[in-house]
């Protein structure tokens, strides 16, 4: 997997999680006017998620943690 970091049409940077075949699986919940906006997204979105449960609509725990 990659984070791919872009400017859109409208000058504005996002970013994409995609496997190595080119699915996306995941995009910046916004865009952002500086590269390293972009950045720092990213690397909130990995610290954060490493600690994430999964979860149903209730809230409640349906798998644990690798």
């Amino acid at each position: 997997m990659k984070y791919f970091v872009f400017k859109t049409a409208g000058m504005r940077w996002v970013w994409e999680l995609r496997m190595n075949e080119g699915e996306v699986l995941a995009r910046s919940p916004r865009e952002f006017a500086h590269l390293e906006q972009a950045i720092a997204s990213i690397q909130l979105v990995q610290f954060a998620a490493s600690g994430a449960l999964i979860v149903d609509a209730d809230g409640r725990r349906l798998a644990l943690r690798a």
